[in-house]
């Protein structure tokens, strides 16, 4: 708060410094040789390149004839605002398929176990177009082949990953992620119900219920699916095809970290614009 913001790239580098050695095997400890300045000068360049792409993607629009109104005042502006506003968000998503991509080559470029490095191919670009791909399928068939991409884009991550000169491999089938589906589409099967009850009946307490319980199934119903996702891809990932790993995180432990953060924050801003707001 005090730097505005700006120590935060030192700040997570002396965290991940922390977790990293304290992640031990046998008794041996991560090491993440990352600094600070590192980041900071990379975030300065990710917002130099963001401002030239932005400012080029809106020129392109304004050639096309759609440019930013602050108040629209007929229906052809609002539709115009509409589409400049999804044309910019649209035009993100290589940018942070991108940052995905060079994040996680960036960390295992920076950590090393007993002296040996970690690593990443030089492929993002490889990544980018395959995950917009794949995010056009997946949009394409309402979310049902969600798992194909979850599963292909860390398998094109794990596949291009080494230790030394041992290299990680991602097993597994990307069908055997459908299970873990199964909260989020309750949710989903809820809220629908819940929205045909009420207009068959013209609203009602129990149809309330049933889109706000769809909702909430929803809603920890995708913690479940990323929760369990991980957990069997990293439990399905080899290295040098010798070594394997295991994984068994406990979904209510992190539903519970996350309800007892989302109290806590909230407690924190409630006093705090009790305090500063009267």
């Amino acid at each position: 708060i005090v730097t505005l913001g700006i120590y935060r790239f030192w700040a997570k580098t002396r965290l991940r410094r922390h977790i990293w050695s304290s992640t031990q095997v046998r008794g041996e400890g991560f090491e993440y040789t990352g600094t600070g300045m590192e980041k900071f000068l990379g975030f300065l360049i990710a917002i130099v390149v963001l401002a030239v792409y932005l400012a080029v993607v809106n020129l392109i629009l304004f050639a096309l004839g759609l440019e930013f109104v602050s108040e629209p005042t007929n229906q052809a502006e609002m539709v115009g605002q509409l589409i400049l506003i999804y044309a910019n968000f649209f035009a993100l998503l290589p940018l942070i398929y991108f940052a995905q991509y060079r994040s996680l080559r960036y960390k295992l470029a920076r950590t090393r176990f007993r002296g040996i490095r970690f690593g990443m191919e030089s492929a993002a670009g490889g990544y980018v177009w395959r995950a917009l791909l794949l995010s056009l399928v997946t949009l394409i068939s309402l979310g049902t082949l969600w798992p194909l991409m979850s599963f292909r884009l860390d398998k094109y991550m794990t596949d291009r990953a080494y230790y030394g000169d041992g290299l990680f491999e991602q097993a597994g089938k990307w069908t055997a992620l459908y299970r873990f589906m199964l909260p989020f589409g309750i949710g989903i099967a809820l809220i629908v119900l819940g929205g045909i009850m009420a207009n068959a009946t013209d609203g009602g307490g129990f149809s309330v219920l049933l889109i706000i319980g769809g909702a909430l199934t929803f809603y920890f119903g995708l913690i479940y699916y990323q929760v369990r996702t991980s957990a069997y891809l990293t439990s399905n990932r080899v290295l040098d095809g010798k070594i394997g790993f295991n994984s068994n995180p406990s979904v209510g432990s992190i539903i519970g970290i996350i309800i007892g953060g989302g109290l806590v924050v909230g407690l924190a801003a409630a006093v705090y614009f009790g305090i500063f707001a009267g």
